[in-house]
């Protein structure tokens, strides 16, 4: 497992691109510093368990490729700036734990990510007014 929680890595999240397809889960990324968008080839991690990437400053908005971490139980990606829509991901069957909460979504936060049964917790997004529909 690798472990990168408080790191202090100013710049850009380069750590996905040097991964081959059966990588390490990545533990923690949290409170790090790292800047710039989120690649699309996370979704090369399969194998991804836990991904918290909290109290960053990433921006853009989340790469589609999410939809790939079928293995994903844990994501926290709270206190970005991230934007765009939050896109369906009702395919993660096994997320448990879904944090999104301040950062600057647009639109509304689609009605099947909110009453997911199999998502032990999900915490509010309190990113724009009306956000949620």
């Amino acid at each position: 497992m690798v472990e990168l929680e408080t790191l202090n890595m100013f710049g850009g999240i380069y750590i996905f691109l040097s991964f081959d397809d059966e990588p390490s889960p990545i533990r923690y990324s949290q409170f790090s510093h790292i800047s710039g968008s989120i690649p699309s080839s996370i979704g090369r991690l399969h194998k991804l368990k836990w991904l918290s990437l909290g109290q960053n400053e990433f921006t853009g908005s989340i790469p589609s490729t999410f939809g790939n971490l079928k293995a994903l139980n844990h994501l926290n990606l709270e206190q970005n700036y991230f934007t765009g829509k939050v896109r369906p991901i009702w395919d993660l069957t096994q997320l448990e734990f879904l944090n999104l909460r301040s950062n600057f979504f647009d639109g509304s936060i689609h009605s099947s990510i909110r009453f997911l049964n199999w998502v032990k917790q999900i915490l509010e997004v309190p990113c724009r007014p009306a956000l949620v529909a």
